[in-house]
C-alpha cells in the first residue's frame, strides 16, 4: 500500500469514528448487532466493531437464538468473539442450528494452541500425548527405564518428530466428524494434570481412571519352569504383571 492510500484509509477511519462519537452511534440490540458488525468490520470502523463485540460477549445466549445469517462473519471476527465469551458460557450455549458454537470452539482451540506451553507431542514409544513441561513428571510405560533422584524406576516419554498436532486434529475432525467442542475439551483434558492418591503418579485428566495401582496382589496365571519364571496377572484388570 502506498503512502497516499494509507493516509486515505486512516482519514476514513478517523472520520467514521468521529461521526459515531458525535451522533452517539447506532443503538445496539439483540437483533441488529450482527447486522451492524459485518459492515462495520468491512469498513474498518474499529470503535463500532469493538462495541458490537462487547455487546455480543454480554448477550451471546440471546443473540445465538436470533434468526440471523452468521455465515458471512469472517474468521477474524469469530476469533475476537471467542475471546469475549468465557468457556463456561460457551459450553452451555445451545443452538437449533450450529451457527456459532462450533466456530467459536474452533477459535478457542486455535487460541489455546498458540501458546507454546500448550503444544502437545506424541510419544514415539507409547503414543501418549504430553507437553514439554509434563514430560518432566509423566512416566512412559514402554520407554527406557532409569533411576530418578528419588530412587524410583522411571521412563520418560520420547517425542515423535514425525507427528504434528494440527494435522492430527484435522484428521480426527474430517475422518470421524467429531465436533469442535469435543475436540477442544479433549485437548484441554490433556493439558491439565492431577496426582493420584494411590500410586502417587501424575496423569492428565484425559487418562483419569487408568491408575497403575492394583487393589490386589497378582496371581499366577501360568507356571513356567524356564529361566523367565511364571506368568502373573492382576485379577482386578487382567493386566499382565512383571515380577522379578
Amino acid at each position: 500500500m502506498v503512502q497516499g492510500d494509507a493516509d486515505d484509509s486512516k482519514d476514513k477511519n478517523s472520520f467514521a469514528n468521529s461521526a459515531i462519537m458525535q451522533y452517539g452511534g447506532p443503538k445496539l440490540d439483540i437483533k441488529n448487532t450482527v447486522t451492524i458488525l459485518i459492515p462495520a468490520e468491512f469498513l474498518k470502523i474499529d470503535r463500532l466493531v469493538r462495541e458490537c463485540l462487547d455487546f455480543i460477549g454480554e448477550h451471546i445466549e440471546e443473540i445465538s437464538r436470533v434468526s440471523v445469517d452468521m455465515s458471512c462473519i469472517n474468521t477474524n471476527i469469530i476469533r475476537e468473539m471467542a475471546k469475549k465469551v468465557s468457556l463456561d458460557r460457551l459450553d452451555l450455549l445451545k443452538e437449533r442450528k450450529d451457527k456459532l458454537v462450533s466456530r467459536l470452539f474452533m477459535k478457542k482451540l486455535e487460541l489455546l494452541l498458540e501458546k507454546d506451553k500448550n503444544y502437545l507431542h506424541k510419544c514415539a514409544y507409547c503414543s501418549k500425548l504430553f507437553t514439554k513441561k509434563q514430560r518432566k513428571v509423566l512416566s512412559c510405560r514402554q520407554g527406557t527405564t532409569f533411576v530418578d533422584s528419588n530412587g524410583q524406576m522411571r521412563a520418560k516419554h520420547v517425542m515423535d518428530r514425525n507427528w504434528d498436532l494440527k494435522k492430527f486434529v484435522t484428521f480426527v475432525r474430517e475422518t470421524y466428524r467429531i465436533s469442535w467442542k469435543e475436540i477442544y475439551w479433549k485437548v484441554w483434558s490433556y493439558l491439565h494434570m492431577l496426582k493420584c492418591d494411590r500410586c502417587q503418579e501424575f496423569y492428565p485428566i484425559a487418562e483419569m481412571g487408568n491408575c497403575r495401582y492394583h487393589t490386589s496382589a497378582p496371581k499366577v496365571k501360568m507356571n513356567l519352569m524356564g529361566p523367565f519364571g511364571s506368568a502373573y496377572e492382576y485379577t482386578c484388570c487382567n493386566q499382565q504383571a512383571d515380577i522379578y
